[in-house]
């Protein structure tokens, strides 16, 4: 069943005076894509699957846009999280298959994460995503913030005792953290992204309920010969488990 994850919206100034106040919404759009390399000062979005709003518009060079990009966030069930994208524009292009081509100069542009989007896409489409198999559009850090996005921090401990990490999957720091999240609350959860966040994340759990003496982490293929970056840190992520009282096993 498909479920909306990903909102994008098209909005025009129409008052170059007050343009927080004269935004207006002309079309929504199902995923956006911004164009990786660029040999000039402007820079091209494509908007997929458009769908106008209104007929009393025609976009044109020197209009003043903004796209806004939600995310879906499952415990609140709502949009929480937004980014946003103003841009003057210099020329549009629309194509018979419902793709707007932006662009321009982009004018206000806050930390843009195209692998974020692409799982988002990829989770609203019904596609496998998992952490350890990522394509290559989606970063290992993209696919954690994806996850920030969707789910937050957990306050719940699960029910289950024994939470297997396997290191034959494991590749860096980061990869710690999607396997522990993963062990402990499921796909697209947040267990932070690198080790300071991960004890974050069980200290926040600790504080609901105190220390972990009834639960196991099996660490499973630890002895197998691990990536340099993997053995370097295995050390202090033992310390982490140890302070929360964590019985840990090697296998």
């Amino acid at each position: 069943m498909y479920q909306q994850l990903l909102k994008i919206q098209l909005l025009l100034n129409t008052d170059d005076f007050y343009p927080e106040e004269h935004y207006k919404l002309i079309a929504s759009a199902q995923n956006i894509q911004l164009e990786p390399y660029s040999t000039s000062t402007l820079r091209k979005f494509y908007l997929q699957n458009i769908a106008p709003l209104t007929d009393d518009f025609l976009l044109q060079g020197g209009d003043e846009i903004r796209i806004e990009i939600q995310f879906y966030n499952k415990p609140q069930d709502s949009f929480n999280y937004t980014d946003i994208i103003e841009m003057r524009l210099y020329k549009v292009e629309y194509s018979n298959n419902d793709q707007w081509v932006l662009e321009g100069t982009i004018t206000y542009d806050p930390i843009y994460h195209q692998g974020v989007i692409e799982t988002y896409d990829h989770w609203q489409n019904g596609k496998l995503l998992k952490w350890y198999g990522l394509p290559q559009e989606i970063s290992t850090l993209e696919y954690i913030h994806a996850c920030m996005n969707y789910t937050s921090i957990s306050t719940v401990t699960p029910e289950k005792t024994v939470f297997e990490i396997d290191f034959n999957l494991i590749k860096s720091e980061l990869d710690i953290a999607c396997a522990f999240a993963e062990a402990f609350f499921g796909e697209r959860s947040y267990m932070g992204r690198y080790l300071d966040t991960l004890d974050d994340c069980l200290l926040t759990l600790y504080h609901k309920r105190g220390y972990f003496e009834d639960k196991t982490i099996l660490l499973k293929n630890v002895q197998s010969p691990l990536l340099p970056e993997v053995a370097k840190v295995l050390p202090e992520l033992r310390q982490i488990l140890q302070k929360y009282k964590f019985q840990v096993i090697d296998q």
